[in-house]
């Protein structure tokens, strides 16, 4: 025999699996349709003007609703002795699904398929099916219609900020390009001036070198006879 305590564990685990399997069979195959079946029958069989005491959480104190105010579609799922066995796995195997599903890339996805995520049905699946726990309404509260023209305010001040930034950056970039075109033109002016200055010393020249020629010439015609 075993003497190792984890050894003990895994044993007794072991001749309570089918005992577990018989369990939650039970709860899915039977008790939880029983739950839809009593509720099809108070919505056919009960009468109208019947009072329905409904118990709340431990804080909160029996409710009075009649017939007309339970009336819905609701699905209903046996919370069991197996419910809350297991309950840090459960809970790391839904943060995992969380994980997934908050990913860029499945949104991303779904956003491509025409389809989003809704984040409040989701949570209540995951404590209401997954961990049983209520109360999601304690958790998830509408947002405050101040907090809400608050909010925005605020974002319609950081876009008006960001148009103004990028109007300022769009003015100095349009004032930028100017001030280029401008000196672009004066360099191309001053090129040309510079090309019309060298042109011009070039043909003074030319025309000084035609003289000073011509003058040498008739210095030479005037020169030859004298020498005879």
């Amino acid at each position: 025999m075993p003497r190792a305590g984890f050894a003990v564990n895994s044993l007794i685990n072991l001749a309570l699996a089918d005992t577990e399997d018989i369990a939650d069979t039970i709860e899915q195959e039977l008790l939880t349709p029983g739950l839809a079946d009593v509720y099809a029958i108070i919505q056919q069989y009960v009468p109208q003007s019947q009072i329905l005491r409904i118990p709340g959480r431990a804080r909160e104190a029996i409710q009075v609703f009649s017939k007309a105010d339970i009336h819905g579609d609701y699905s209903f799922t046996w919370q069991g002795a197996l419910g809350f066995q297991d309950t840090q796995q459960r809970a790391h195997k839904f943060m995992q699904l969380l994980q997934v599903l908050l990913n860029h890339t499945p949104l991303q996805l779904l956003q491509q398929g025409g389809q989003t995520l809704d984040l409040a049905v989701l949570l209540r699946s995951i404590l209401a099916s997954g961990l049983g726990e209520r109360g999601l309404s304690d958790i998830l509260i509408a947002i405050p219609a101040a907090q809400i023209q608050q909010q925005q305010a605020q974002q319609s001040a950081i876009q008006s900020t960001q148009q103004q930034q990028v109007t300022h950056q769009q003015t100095l970039d349009a004032h930028s390009a100017a001030q280029q075109q401008i000196r672009t033109r004066i360099l191309a002016q001053q090129q040309q001036a510079d090309a019309a200055s060298a042109q011009a010393k070039a043909r003074s020249q030319q025309v000084q070198d035609r003289i000073a020629l011509l003058k040498a010439m008739q210095a030479g015609q005037h020169g030859g006879p004298q020498g005879q």
